[in-house]
């Protein structure tokens, strides 16, 4: 069988501004196969907990409000300064960590949107084509269901952008429509970190660069071309042709060990 390198996503752009995920990979191997986590940057996840909406989103149920630097207009974790129907946005244009009360919509935590203002309920944040709970901590476990690690989004250049962290949104590697289909993919970060992004539908953002393959597959090279090949759960019957392909220390996700299916 060839031997395949897996290149796995560890940062990705936000979807209305130049921002990308922090952090690093590594790499193990299996008889030739390697698991390398690369990427276009990096990323890091967590959330260190607080009160929950019923929302979603995570508020000050106390009555001091830390209000965030530099616009100092309201608090960004825990949620405060704004309005019931508000959310206390950062701007994903500016990149410095501005931030301002904007009209909250109704949808929760891993539904579709294009924009925060109107559409994500109070204390969530439109980043990647779904309404994402801002957390306080990178790295750490975030509290919120249906949700993972907390990641500090990055600007172009790798520096952190202020205020700007969210909780990855759970999802399903190997099943296309976990995301609600439409051009969105689950995208595996590192172990128990995945989340939701518009994945598109065509192998050609498969490369060392992006290493993006449409919904419910993974990237893989044999160090001269690339290739899109199923995600499956190993243990499971995920794969409709082939076997599911087992690697040492493969992407783990809830326990779940996932391999690809060939």
């Amino acid at each position: 069988m060839r031997s395949f390198v897996v290149v796995v996503v560890v940062g990705l752009g936000v979807a209305s501004a130049c921002a990308t995920g922090g952090g690093g990979g590594g790499g193990t191997t299996d008889g030739g196969k390697d698991v390398n986590v690369v990427g276009p940057d990096g990323s890091k996840p967590g959330d260190d907990g607080g009160g929950t909406t019923d929302s979603g989103g995570t508020t000050d149920s106390g009555g001091n409000c830390v209000k965030s630097p530099p616009s100092n207009v309201c608090g960004v974790y825990p949620q405060c300064g704004c309005g019931a129907a508000q959310t206390c946005e950062v701007d994903q244009t500016k990149l410095d960590g501005s931030s301002s009360c904007v009209a909250a919509g109704n949808q929760g935590i891993g539904q579709a949107c294009t924009a925060t203002t109107g559409q994500c309920a109070p204390g969530l944040t439109c980043i990647w084509g779904q309404c994402h709970a801002y957390c306080g901590s990178d790295g750490a476990q975030c509290t919120e269901p249906n949700t993972n690690y907390c990641l500090n989004l990055t600007d172009s250049s790798q520096n952190p952008i202020p205020n700007l962290l969210v909780c990855h949104n759970d999802c399903e590697l190997a099943d296309p429509n976990s995301c609600g289909g439409g051009g969105e993919g689950c995208i595996y970060f590192d172990t128990d970190k995945v989340d939701c992004y518009p994945v598109g539908t065509t192998t050609a953002n498969c490369n060392a660069t992006t290493s993006i393959c449409p919904a419910g597959q993974v990237c893989l090279t044999d160090q001269t071309s690339y290739y899109c090949l199923p995600w499956c759960r190993i243990g499971g019957n995920d794969c409709t042709s082939g076997t599911c392909n087992a690697l040492q220390n493969p992407p783990t996700v809830n326990g779940q060990q996932y391999g690809y299916c060939q």
